[in-house]
């Protein structure tokens, strides 16, 4: 397993280009997030307390740089979301049910929204494939972003971003929305943690064909080309405490405070 230290998420090791030449801080970088008004800790954290409600994920990527998006391009990528469960998982069913690429920035014919797969086997779907021998939304199930032309999409022509779907980086660079994701937990809740992250496509070479193959990323930062990405943000859901463990959680407390009285 492989640990990515930001947000303390855990990916499979067999996973297309999870290297350790891969940092937080590159160039190009994966945010997986949830969708703004839905009652979560923060953009990266939600608090269950029953299953079956739908809750949707956002795919954003971040280019950081210069303040200029002029020498940016947003090329191609392939990927794949992977679930995680730690102790007994925060649910332990349902999973993702939908994936649909950007259209706003990325109409090109190509785009494939991908397809649902069962990329880590812990009974929560995923979206995608951990295989690299196809990459077509029918045979890998792989989500494919991909845009018309290889320059800045989801800026008017004045430069200015397009609300929703693009905004400038508060350090310099430019983030722009991918696609979103459907997920619905389901099963029963648990009292561990279930996470959900990038964790296919992020470099090297993915078939596109028989014998064909495509670079997994190809996008453009300050004028030069990259083929490799990180992964700073993933979603971690966690469950709210039962009545019952909550009395016990006062009850130990209540206890504490009578031995320091002592």
């Amino acid at each position: 397993m492989v640990r990515k230290a930001k947000y303390s998420l855990l990916v499979a090791a067999a996973m297309v280009g999870l290297v350790g030449a891969q940092q937080a801080n590159a160039a190009f970088v994966y945010d997986l997030r949830l969708a703004p008004g839905q009652g979560q800790s923060s953009d990266h954290a939600f608090t269950l307390s029953s299953v079956g409600t739908t809750i949707t994920l956002q795919l954003w990527a971040q280019i950081t740089g210069n303040a200029s998006n002029a020498d940016d391009g947003w090329t191609h990528g392939f990927l794949g979301i992977a679930s995680t469960q730690v102790g007994a998982g925060a649910f332990t069913g349902g999973g993702i049910t939908a994936g649909l690429v950007d259209a706003t920035n990325f109409s090109a014919a190509n785009s494939a929204n991908g397809l649902a797969g069962n990329i880590s086997n812990d009974g929560v779907g995923d979206w995608g494939s951990s295989s690299t021998a196809t990459a077509s939304s029918t045979a890998g199930g792989w989500l494919l972003w991909q845009a018309q032309v290889a320059s800045p999409p989801g800026f008017q022509p004045n430069g200015t971003p397009v609300g929703g779907h693009s905004q400038a980086l508060a350090a310099g660079g430019w983030e722009v929305l991918l696609a979103t994701f459907t997920l619905v937990p389901g099963g029963a809740l648990g009292a561990g943690s279930t996470k959900f992250d990038v964790v296919s496509g992020l470099s090297g070479n993915v078939k596109t064909g028989a014998v064909s193959t495509a670079p997994a990323l190809i996008a453009t930062v300050d004028g030069s080309t990259v083929g490799a990405a990180a992964t700073s943000g993933g979603v971690t859901f966690s469950t709210v405490p039962e009545p019952a463990s909550l009395a016990m959680l006062g009850l130990g407390g209540l206890a504490l405070l009578a031995r320091r009285r002592k």
